[in-house]
Parts: structure tokens; C-alpha cells; sequence
């Protein structure tokens, strides 16, 4: 996929209308909103009243609907960020999480959404689960350029890495 990220574009790919993603959307947005944050959040997926709710209510947002799948490769090429704000454990999080990895992009996530997931360094660490952490990591992504760098050369393992932490494993059995 090719990336030419456009500063402070983030997005989301999800249910809209599920619960979880509902209620953790509103709470980043109306933080964003209310701390006047020069930022695009683009939404892709379903829930149309929802999507057509928050764009209408903040500036910020743009609700794309349902995408197939070379649109929304298309789209994703253009993001500095995934956003993944769940705030308690929910169906569907670790599925986010997988599309974002194998597409290569930097992402925002908190520590219920990335259960299960081991990063080589971290530097999402201190992202709790909840919408003001959420914020302020976002914060951090839009003023230093460079963390999208950090991020691909620090957080994956190599296949190498991956075979030696492999061996430790099994030689613990």
C-alpha cells in the first residue's frame, strides 16, 4: 500500500453505532472539540445515522460510510494515524488492530485495545483506557513529526527477533 500521510489526519474504521465505539468517539471528540485541536478525523464503516451525526456536530469530522476494500486502501494511504479508542475490553478491537498492523500504519491505541499484541518498544505504553490519555497521545502525534518514524523503526520485531524470542519460549516448555 502506498502512504503519503497528510499532517494531522487521523482516522477510524469500525461499527459506529456499537456501543463501545459509540461512546469512546463521542468522548475523544467532544475533548478534541472542546481543547480547539487542528485536526481531521476521518470515519469509515457502518452505522450511516451515527457517521452522519458526528460529522454534522463536529467540524473535524468526516464520515466516508462503508468503503470497499481498494477505496478504503486508498483512503488509509492519506491517514498520519489509526485511531483505536476502546476504553474496556469489546468485541472486534483486536480485529481493528490486525488491519492496522498489516497495512503498516501508525496508530493510536489504549491498553484494553491492544491486548494481545506485544511491541518490540512500546511508545503507546502510557496510553490508559480512557478518553483523556486518548487525547493526549493524540496531542504528542500532531506536534512531533518524527513519532511516525519512531514508530515503524521501534515497535515491530524483525523475523529474527521473532525466532530467538520463539526459541526462549520453547525452551522454557
Amino acid at each position: 500500500m502506498e502512504r503519503c500521510p497528510i499532517t494531522n489526519r487521523f482516522g477510524f474504521v469500525g461499527t459506529l453505532n456499537h456501543p463501545p465505539n459509540e461512546i469512546a468517539l463521542s468522548q475523544i471528540f467532544e475533548l478534541i472539540q472542546n481543547k480547539k485541536l487542528k485536526i481531521e478525523i476521518r470515519l469509515v464503516g457502518s452505522g450511516l445515522e451515527k457517521g452522519m451525526e458526528f460529522s454534522k456536530k463536529f467540524s473535524f469530522v468526516t464520515y466516508l460510510g462503508k468503503l470497499d476494500d481498494e477505496s478504503l486502501r486508498i483512503e488509509i494511504g492519506f491517514w498520519s494515524y489509526f485511531l483505536n479508542p476502546i476504553f474496556w475490553y469489546s468485541r472486534g478491537a483486536s480485529m481493528k488492530l490486525a488491519k492496522a498492523l498489516e497495512w503498516g500504519l501508525p496508530l493510536i491505541t489504549t491498553k484494553a485495545g491492544r491486548r494481545g499484541y506485544i511491541f518490540k518498544k512500546n511508545i503507546l505504553e502510557d496510553v490508559n483506557n480512557n478518553p483523556f490519555d486518548f487525547v493526549e497521545k493524540i496531542e504528542i502525534a500532531m506536534s512531533e513529526d518524527k513519532l511516525v518514524e519512531a514508530y515503524k523503526s521501534d515497535c515491530f520485531f524483525s523475523s529474527q527477533e521473532i525466532s530467538e524470542q520463539l526459541t526462549v519460549k520453547l525452551l522454557k516448555l
